[in-house]
């Protein structure tokens, strides 16, 4: 609770209540009061035995259904648990088709920039030849080699990238 300025009312002392204890024996005449309880808890879509046997008295056909309904749930849940398994599957299938593509195609690149290099260099371009050729081979390699550190380095999340290079702060540099 708080005051109408907004800063908390102070709280007053609690005080101890004195209660005579009730006594030893009940007076004559009047009857003793007993109170007990008993807790059962189970776990599981069926009830043990005895419960499901006192369920069938109130109301006859219940344990039937029960057993039915357990058996419909246990089938829905290994048939969902099947469809997550193959879609989980087909997922990693077509991750491991997707990295041959890219395989295959790095194979392509590099066997034409290879081809274009040589025949430039054939034609008597040499520098430029092996300027190709070096520069088709060498950004494959680099691909593999930062793609295997970052691997090795437990790297497999998609890492944030930074804003285009036009939104970026300028930073005042003063000379």
């Amino acid at each position: 609770m708080q005051s109408p300025e907004g800063s908390p009312l102070p709280l007053a002392p609690v005080q101890s209540i004195k209660v005579d204890p009730p006594p030893a024996t009940p007076p004559v005449g009047r009857p003793k009061l007993v109170a007990s309880q008993i807790t059962s808890q189970f776990s599981g879509p069926m009830p043990p035995p005895e419960y499901l046997a006192h369920y069938e008295q109130i109301c006859p056909g219940s344990a039937d259904r029960m057993l039915t309904m357990a058996e419909k749930e246990a089938e829905h849940r290994r048939a969902t648990e099947t469809t997550i398994v193959s879609a989980q599957i087909n997922h990693y299938n077509k991750q491991f088709l997707e990295a041959r593509r890219g395989q295959f195609c790095a194979l392509v690149i590099t066997l034409a920039a290879l081809g274009a290099g040589v025949y430039t260099a054939i034609h008597g371009h040499e520098i430029a030849g092996s300027v190709i050729g070096v520069g088709g081979i060498g950004g494959i390699v680099a691909t593999f080699i930062l793609g295997r550190a970052k691997r090795e380095a437990g790297e497999d999340e998609v890492q944030p990238q930074p804003p285009p290079s036009g939104t970026r702060k300028r930073k005042d540099r003063r000379r």
